[in-house]
């Protein structure tokens, strides 16, 4: 049965419900997840569904889509200047807490049951960008930090490969043996970054 009563919704809110759908049963089912699935826990018709997507590859691909423009939109807040390097840094990783937790389908869909990427040198141009946006804020503020003295002197790119692992493997252990607050286990995933980081 349906989770959602049938009404009329413009284009736009009729894409977010059938991608809110889609994120749900693709957790559930993934790559196996058929258009009839979606269209029944977005409550529509296959052929109702049919009118916003062509297809079931179309409604991955904005999906990831999707994920990927909120997880950006997240990344790319601008960070408050007044506060520390260290403030400023949990205050980013709050936010994409609050993300994760209130948005957890779609971040589990897009983030942890997101297909792997393809062979080195097929990976998708708009993937790639993506990624090396992602990177460049990361790579700015541990810079920030090292100028700040908050960081030892080193390469920012390393710092930030550094927090990313450990911040990977903090999300796939809240996706699979949560959800507990993420928030609490981010502030000590930090707080051991940070012993071995910072400056002494």
């Amino acid at each position: 049965m349906s989770e959602h009563p049938r009404q009329r919704l413009g284009h736009d809110e009729a894409c977010e419900r059938i991608l809110d759908a889609a994120a749900h049963v693709f957790n559930q089912r993934g790559r196996a997840m058929t258009v009839e699935e979606i269209a029944t826990r977005a409550g529509y018709s296959t052929s109702a569904l049919y009118k916003h997507f062509a297809n079931r590859d179309d409604i991955f691909c904005s999906l990831w889509r999707r994920v990927r423009a909120r997880f950006s939109e997240v990344l790319h807040q601008p960070l408050p200047e007044r506060l520390p390097f260290k403030e400023r840094l949990r205050w980013l990783l709050h936010n994409l807490a609050d993300f994760a937790e209130e948005e957890r389908e779609l971040y589990l869909a897009g983030i942890v049951n997101a297909p792997m990427s393809p062979a080195a040198g097929q990976i998708d141009d708009e993937i790639r960008a993506l990624y090396a946006t992602h990177q460049q804020v990361l790579r700015a503020l541990m810079a920030e930090g090292i100028a700040e003295g908050a960081l030892r002197p080193g390469d920012p790119l390393d710092y930030a490969l550094a927090l990313g692992g450990t911040l990977h493997s903090l999300t796939l252990h809240w996706a699979f043996e949560g959800p507990f607050a993420l928030k609490p286990a981010i502030d000590r995933a930090l707080d051991l970054f940070l012993q071995g980081a910072g400056a002494r």
